[in-house]
């Protein structure tokens, strides 16, 4: 009896250009089920949950294996994924502090201040999005969202 080679994932053709045993490993990400039906998800939009999908593959893709953070700057989501043309940078930071407020996404390093990238990891905390307590740390935010906050708390 032959052995089985353990962790190599053959997609089927209509999940990939590549067909049969890629020479060199082609990213994707799982989403579960128990994700997609809660209630953080689906409050989402569309291009929010698009927006979600892409830093999926960004993290498992194009950054180091093992560092915990990816980045998400213009040239990936305006020209390279092609999600929001040059014009709507708005809506890209509109669905990102989206997936921040939702629970799914941290911003860990704020590049505005530093005029480098934004910093994000995966969050855990969707789990409790819509329970009465759920709030998002300030630690989590972005510059802009901060800002805010402290300007409504201030009120």
């Amino acid at each position: 009896m032959s052995k089985k080679k353990k962790g190599t994932y053959i997609p089927f053709p209509f999940e990939t250009t590549k067909s049969g045993r890629p020479k060199k490993p082609e990213a994707f990400s799982s989403i579960y089920y128990s994700m997609l039906i809660s209630p953080a998800f689906t409050s989402l939009t569309a291009s929010q949950k698009t927006l979600y999908m892409y830093c999926k593959v960004q993290y498992y893709g194009e950054e180091p294996v093992g560092k915990p953070t990816f980045s998400m700057n213009k040239g990936k989501w305006c020209k390279k994924y092609k999600l929001y043309s040059e014009g709507n940078a708005q809506g890209f930071y509109r669905d990102m502090e989206a997936l921040i407020n939702h629970g799914f996404i941290d911003c860990i390093y704020q590049g505005a201040l530093y005029h480098r990238k934004n910093r994000y990891m995966f969050s855990n905390r969707w789990q409790q999005y819509g329970q009465k307590d759920y709030e998002v740390p300030y630690n989590v935010m972005t510059y802009a969202m901060y800002k805010r906050a402290m300007a409504a708390n201030n009120k």
